[in-house]
C-alpha cells in the first residue's frame, strides 16, 4: 500500500520509519525542498494548493494522511472526493480550532489543563489584573494570536 503524506517534516518521517516494518511506501507532498522525510519515499516538491500535484498524489497512492492540521481545508476537500483521506475531513477542522478542540475533550468527559480564552490585548490586561495567565495554547484559537500568547506569558514569568 502506498500512502500519501501532507507534509514532509518531522512527524511525516516518523511516520514513514514506523511503516515500513509494516510493508508501506510513501509519497510526499511538501513545499520544501529540504524536507526531512524525503528520503524515505517519493518527495513531491509543490504546495499544498497546487492541483497538478495534488493530482499526482491521487493517481500515485492509495490513502492520503497529514502530518499537521494546517493542511488547507481545500486540499484535504479535493483529496476526499478521490480517495480516503484520514483523518476525516471533520477532525482536521476540529484539531485546526484549539478552542473547538479543548470542548470537544472536555465533552468527551476528558479533563484538560485550564484554559482561556484570549481574544484580544485587553482581555489578556484583564486576566492578568485578575491572576497569572493559565497556560494556553498557541495559536489560542484559529487565529494566530502568538503576540497576545507572549505578552501575556511574560507576566506570568516575571
Amino acid at each position: 500500500m502506498r500512502i500519501g503524506i501532507l507534509g514532509g517534516g518531522q512527524l511525516a518521517r516518523m511516520l514513514a520509519l514506523a511503516g515500513y516494518p509494516l510493508g508501506f511506501e510513501f509519497v510526499f507532498l511538501c513545499p520544501d525542498p529540504d524536507a526531512c522525510a524525503a528520503p524515505l519515499g517519493e518527495h513531491l516538491c509543490a504546495e499544498f494548493n497546487d492541483q497538478a500535484a495534488l493530482q499526482d498524489l491521487v493517481e500515485k497512492v492509495d490513502r492520503v494522511t497529514y502530518e499537521f492540521e494546517n493542511i488547507p481545508t481545500e486540499t484535504v476537500d479535493f483529496l476526499k472526493g478521490k480517495l480516503p483521506v484520514y483523518p476525516s475531513p471533520q477532525a482536521l477542522a476540529t484539531a485546526r480550532d484549539r478552542l473547538h478542540e479543548k470542548n470537544l475533550i472536555n465533552k468527551l468527559g476528558i479533563d484538560t489543563a485550564p484554559f482561556m480564552v484570549i481574544n484580544s490585548w485587553m482581555s489578556c490586561n484583564k486576566r492578568r489584573q485578575k491572576s497569572a495567565c493559565p497556560p494556553f495554547s498557541r495559536p489560542a484559537h484559529r487565529v494566530t494570536m502568538a503576540r497576545v500568547s507572549n505578552y501575556c506569558a511574560s507576566f506570568q514569568i516575571s
